[in-house]
């Protein structure tokens, strides 16, 4: 048995799951050697992983799967989802809402990552963007949700932006 703290990663525009992950600080004190590890999680046989204690830092990350208990879903918001035409530019407009559930009978902590679409031709631009509770890291357009959810607990994200360029081009945005 290790003592270890726990968060759940959620990237619901790649995939609607979310993942666990261990985090175990002072793992060195417990003499692991390397090679295969069985996983237990809550009494249940997860499967087989391999252990390198050489290419570890000061935390030991273990990656528990993906767990049902946390239901994650992202949905296209049809009615802030538009396209518009002025002049010889063309705008779009998306919204999403990523729902993010709590079947656990504890609390949890998941991190929720999208992220907006980025351009690097000068005759498009990614505008107007909208993402309430979230940080954006400016370079990549990565954004992060830091969620503590109760148990049944279910909570609502949004994120909206625009794109315009110009009539001519087609662009695939989802």
């Amino acid at each position: 048995s290790v003592t270890a703290t726990y968060e759940y990663f959620a990237a619901p525009k790649l995939e609607e799951a979310a993942f666990l992950t261990a985090y175990v600080t002072d793992w060195q004190e417990l003499n692991l050697l390397d090679g295969e590890v069985n996983l237990f999680f809550e009494g249940a046989f997860l499967g087989k992983s391999l252990l390198d204690t050489r290419s570890m830092g000061d935390t030991l990350d273990i990656s528990l799967g993906q767990d049902k208990g946390i239901v994650v879903q992202r949905n296209k918001l049809k009615e802030y989802s538009s396209r518009q035409f002025l002049g010889k530019n063309k705008t779009e407009n998306r919204a999403f809402e990523i729902v993010v559930r709590n079947n656990k009978p504890q609390a949890v902590k998941v991190l929720v990552q999208d992220q907006f679409p980025i351009s690097t031709d000068k005759n498009i631009v990614v505008e107007d963007l909208s993402y309430p509770g979230a940080e954006l890291e400016a370079d990549t357009q990565l954004l992060t949700w830091r969620l503590e959810l109760a148990p049944r607990e279910e909570r609502k994200l949004e994120l909206r932006y625009s794109v315009k360029y110009p009539r001519n081009e087609v662009l695939i945005l989802e």
